[in-house]
């Protein structure tokens, strides 16, 4: 495989999908596009600094808030300095990773160890917990683990990392604890893909009075609202089950709040059914 002609392709297809949302946010009568950091002032009510450094005031009936998420880094041992990959930059890689050692087990980086496998890679997945995908029912997480396996991925789970070193040959030493006692292993590429906190810490949630959960994931309710009236939550930033869509789609899926008279029913476009909402 030509890693640098997957990382070409790939940055053809971001360009094009970003470029062409510019083009039609650029497009859209009435609608302001706005660079800069914003932070709640009040319940529907903004403090915004422009990339250019003014400052304005803004408010609206209505916000949606789809600040995303960002990698984590777990604390351990030795793992801010060893030259770790997260799941942005590893699309940047030029060559193909002799050893890739991805570090969690969920979404995130049993996609990467699956295709870096069929792209020829040595591949071995370590996950602290006792099951892949901690959110889904065990039997499902087992039948994925299997197919890994059958990919030829070495999946190790229930085992904890104890610390993280770069050898003199500069590969990467995980040392591990199995149920057998310590082990090392060597990779020559590490993919740390151990959860994504939420881009919520510079908003001021607590100035609007919206509610958020131990992690700091906004809370929604199952039209995308949050505990103040008018102001939702999208895509990542409210945690929950992950959405196996695009931001394009979430947006989509919130279109009738923004569009429907208040007295309709809510409706969310091409989503689950909320679970709450079933009886039994």
């Amino acid at each position: 495989v030509d890693m640098r002609e997957v990382r070409r392709r790939k940055r053809e297809i971001v360009d094009s999908f970003r470029n062409s949302n510019l083009g039609r946010i650029e497009a859209t009568e009435g609608l302001d596009l706005i660079a800069g950091e914003a932070s709640f002032t009040g319940p529907r009510t903004l403090a915004v600094r422009t990339n250019d450094g003014e400052a304005l005031e803004i408010g609206a009936d209505k916000v949606f808030i789809n600040t995303g998420a960002r990698p984590a880094n777990p604390p351990i041992e030795g793992l801010d300095n060893v030259p770790a990959l997260n799941s942005t930059s590893i699309m940047e890689l030029g060559e193909l990773p002799e050893h890739l050692l991805v570090l969690g087990g969920s979404y995130v980086g049993l996609e990467f160890a699956q295709m870096f496998r069929r792209f020829g890679s040595e591949v071995t997945i370590v996950q602290r917990g006792g099951q892949l995908m901690g959110r889904e029912d065990p039997d499902i997480a087992e039948a994925v683990a299997e197919i890994l396996r059958e990919d030829g991925i070495e999946v190790l789970l229930g085992t904890p990392t104890l610390r993280a070193a770069q050898s003199d040959a500069g590969k990467i030493l995980l040392t591990v604890d199995t149920s057998e006692g310590e082990r090392t292993l060597s990779g020559s590429h590490l993919l740390v893909a151990a959860g994504r906190p939420p881009n919520t810490e510079t908003l001021n949630l607590d100035a609007a009075g919206i509610e958020s959960d131990q992690r700091d994931f906004i809370e929604a309710n199952e039209i995308l609202e949050t505990s103040v009236p008018g102001v939702y939550a999208l895509g990542d930033v409210k945690g929950g089950r992950p959405l196996p869509t695009s931001p394009t789609t979430t947006s989509a899926s919130s279109a009738p709040i923004c569009s429907r008279a208040e007295a309709s029913p809510p409706r969310i476009a091409r989503s689950p059914t909320p679970c709450s909402q079933i009886r039994s």
